[in-house]
This record gives structure tokens, sequence and C-alpha cells, in this order.
């Protein structure tokens, strides 16, 4: 009897529809939370549970209901899960839940806890002993954090739980002295902007709004004017800091915000400025601030470029740089920007072969009919029957001209020869017409085939033929028209 039941909010239909890789996944964590909303609304009685159950559950999943056997009579509650169960959760394979759990790796996005909570979900349907042994496992294998992958390798009794803590420090540590470092940044003022000081002069003012990397504590504008990008940075940090511009070559800002003409101009006269001695920095002060630069040397000078000509373009790209001393590499995408490259493809136009200029070409092979080499067709003859001459049959007079030229020439090609003496087995020649005109010569060798015996050769079947043809790329239409002609006969034969 249902008593004190409360206000609850229907559940959301179960979707058997959707897809079938998560269908049983889903019917469990459905029936699940159903349980829970029958204890919610205190229903007991079992025939009130599956009216509520075959409701809840949606049209969709009552018309499954309704083509399933075994689901008992209208207070069963147990026998509707069951059927439910049979047709939602079918036998699972568990090598393959095993696959899907190895494969299994923490994504960026995931805590240590939360890729813990995933494995064991995965393990929950993989049927091993020890879950939190594999869970262990899964974890130093697939875990993003090297750190604590070292930390679980150092001692192989470590238990998952203390993984798991490990794995949480390591993530609040990071978290907050990324905080504390990105702090720092917004209020230090780098060494960089730390620059010589030229004579004042018309000339170096313009040079000098170029080479120095601009402040805009006190700019006011919405756009940098280093980068051109929005102003302030997120990261307090201007993209353009220690770029070189593909403009005018100075740095510390873009091309598109470059304040210089758009072609180059080099002064054609030789710097003649005296070289400047710098002492070492004894604490100056910069924008109020005191500066920890110090030069390396008590010595140092500042040069001008000389005239220097562009060979090839201007272009942008991404460098990588290795620790050592190695050589430096070009890539084929940057050289071909640059015009390095030049392929030059010469279009090589095939001659078409004429059949005569190949029958010319090749005129050995294509005289007579030829013979399959170093083989011969011996048979097997059976001296037990006796041999049979048989009457010749009559040849239409028409065709007679047309037979005396075909035995001709399988004379002159070596295929026959005549025999003039006795012989005690004789076959009678079959002419046969073709639609063309032409004839085929064929001989009635059913009495001489009695006395040869019958070699055993098994017929290959399409799918022998199929597997032989694995792998080949290249195919040939034969027409094998005198194949048996090609076949020499042995002496004794």
């Amino acid at each position: 009897m249902a008593t004190g039941r409360i206000n609850v909010a229907p559940m959301a239909p179960f979707d058997p529809m959707s897809d079938p890789n998560s269908l049983s996944q889903r019917w469990k964590t459905w029936k699940r939370r159903f349980e829970t909303y029958l204890v919610a609304l205190n229903v007991t009685e079992k025939k009130q549970k599956r009216a509520l159950l075959l409701y809840q559950a949606g049209q969709e999943t009552k018309d499954i209901f309704d083509t399933l056997v075994d689901i008992g009579e209208d207070d069963d509650y147990d026998s509707a899960i069951a059927a439910l169960d049979t047709y939602f959760l079918p036998k699972k394979h568990v090598d393959f839940e095993i696959f899907k759990f190895r494969e299994a790796k923490q994504q960026p996005h995931e805590t240590i806890d939360q890729f813990s909570t995933h494995l064991r979900k995965l393990a929950a349907t993989c049927d091993f002993e020890n879950i939190d042994k594999e869970v262990k496992s899964a974890i130093i294998q697939n875990c993003l954090s090297k750190r604590l992958r070292r930390y679980a390798l150092l001692d192989s009794e470590v238990t998952l739980a203390k993984i798991l803590a490990k794995g949480r420090a390591f993530e609040l540590s990071e978290s907050q002295a990324t905080g504390i470092e990105n702090a720092l940044d917004s209020t230090h003022i780098s060494d960089e902007v730390v620059e010589a000081v030229h004579p004042t002069t018309k000339h170096n003012r313009r040079d000098k709004q170029h080479t120095s990397f601009h402040r805009q504590d006190f700019y006011t504008s919405s756009e940098c004017r280093n980068c051109g990008g929005p102003w302030p940075h997120n990261n307090n940090i201007c993209p353009a800091k220690g770029k070189s511009c593909l403009n005018c070559g100075k740095s510390n800002h873009f091309a598109k915000v470059c304040r210089s003409a758009r072609k180059a101009r080099f002064d054609q006269q030789e710097n003649r400025r005296p070289s400047k001695k710098y002492h070492k920095n004894k604490g100056h002060k910069i924008y109020g601030k005191p500066s920890s630069s110090e030069s390396s040397s008590e010595d140092e000078f500042i040069f001008t470029l000389k005239p220097t000509e562009c060979l090839t373009g201007a272009t942008t790209t991404q460098v990588h740089v290795i620790k050592g001393n190695f050589g430096c590499l070009l890539s084929y995408q940057t050289a071909s920007a640059l015009g390095l490259i030049m392929l030059n493809v010469n279009n090589v136009k095939p001659e078409h072969a004429t059949h005569e200029q190949l029958m010319k070409e090749y005129a050995n092979l294509f005289n007579g009919i030829g013979t399959l080499k170093n083989f011969e067709v011996k048979l097997h003859i059976d001296d037990t029957v006796p041999p049979v001459a048989q009457t010749p049959r009559r040849i239409p007079f028409h065709m007679r001209q047309k037979v005396s030229d075909a035995l001709d020439t399988l004379e002159n090609d070596g295929i026959i020869e005549k025999v003039s003496d006795a012989t005690p087995w004789v076959s009678p020649l079959v002419v046969i017409p073709k639609k063309d005109g032409e004839i085929r010569l064929c001989i009635d060798m059913r009495m001489a085939n009695q006395a040869i015996q019958r070699e055993r050769h098994p017929t290959p079947t399409v799918d022998d033929l199929i597997h032989k043809l694995n792998g080949a790329t290249i195919f040939t239409k034969l027409d094998l028209r005198s194949g048996y002609h090609q076949l020499s006969l042995a002496e004794e034969s």
C-alpha cells in the first residue's frame, strides 16, 4: 500500500532507438534511476510498480515490451524487468570489453579522479578478479602526468588510493603554481625593454620607434601597436615580442602595424658614427623601477646593418629550435614559398606502336604458333584395348579445299604429319563450319580415348583460383585458341 507519497517530477523516458553500442549501459543507468524513483514515491505494490515502469519508460519501450515473451501477469513486476533486461542486455563479449578498457586514455580535460571513475565503469563488464589492480595498471600506462607515472613505478607495493591522492596533489600544486606565475608575469617588467641610448637625431628616433618594444601602460586604444591584436593581452605577453618585422626587418612588431614605408629604404652611406663604450650597469631605474639587468662585458657595441637586399622574398613560417650544435634545415613548404625550389616537369609523349610495327620488330615471335618450352605430353596407353580403325566421314565438296588448306597449314607448322604406312588406329575427321565462313577441324577420339589411361588431377574451385590471385594487380585476357597444338607429344606416345 502506497502511503506518505511526495511530489516527484516524472522521469525522462528511456530511448531504445539511439546509439545501439551504449544501449545496455544506458538501460542499466535508467533502471537504477527508476528504482530510486520508486523509493522516492514510496511505491511498494508490484502491480503499481509495473504500471509505472511501462509508463515512465515511454511509448517506444512499451511497444518493444508488447512483443516480448514471458512478461508475466499485470502484477508481476519482476518478470517485466527480467524481460526488458533480456532484450536490452544482450550477452556481453568479455574480450571486447577488456579491449575497450585497455584502450581508455586520460583526456586533457579529465582529472585523475574522473579518469579513475571512467575506468571503473569500463571494468564493471570485464569480469576482472581484482578491479583495483587493473585500474592502477591502466592509470600507470595511460595517465597524462609523467610525474604521477614515475611515482607509481617507484614502489610496486603502492596502492591505488595512494596514486589517486598523489595525483590530486600534483593537479592542485600545478593549478596553484600556474596562478602564482601568471600573477608574477603581470606585475614584472621584462628586461628586454632596456636598450642602449643613441644621440638624439631625427634618424635615430625613427629607428627607435621600431626596434624598441612599446609599452602601453597609458595607451588608451583597444588595439596593440606592436601586434595589431586586442589590448590589453590576456596573458600580459605580446605575441610580437622578440619577433622580427617582415617589412622593415626590425624587432618587436609585426609588418601589419609597421610605421616604416612599405618598401624598405636603406641608407646608402656608410654609418660613420663612432663606436660607443657602455659600462657596467650600476642600478639605474627604468620606468621608476630598479633594473637587475647587467651587461655581460664592459665593452659592448651596437652596430648598424649595412645596405641589405632581399634576394627572394618574405614569408611567415614555424621554426623548431632544438638543443645542440646542428645544422639548419629548411622545409619544402618554406623553400617553395620563398621561391627557392623550381620544378620543371618534362612532358613525355608516348609513341603508340601500331600492329604492323610490332609484327615487324618482333617477327621471330609471330612465325607459326610456337610450342610450350621444356614440356612434352606423354600418353599412357592401355595395351589390352584392341586398336580400332574407323571409317572416315564424308566431307562436303564446298569444304574440301578449305580442309586441304587447313591440313597443309598444320603440317607446315609441325603440328601433324602424314602417315603412309599401315596404322592400327584411325579416327575420323570432323569439320565444323564457323559463322565467318572459316572451318574448325576436329577429330572424333571417342574410341581412341578408351585406350588412354587418365591422369587424375583435382579441378580447382573458384575459391582456389581467387586465393591464388590474391595480391595480383595486373590481369590479362588470353585466348588459347590453339593451346593443345602448342604442346609437344612425346616420341613414345
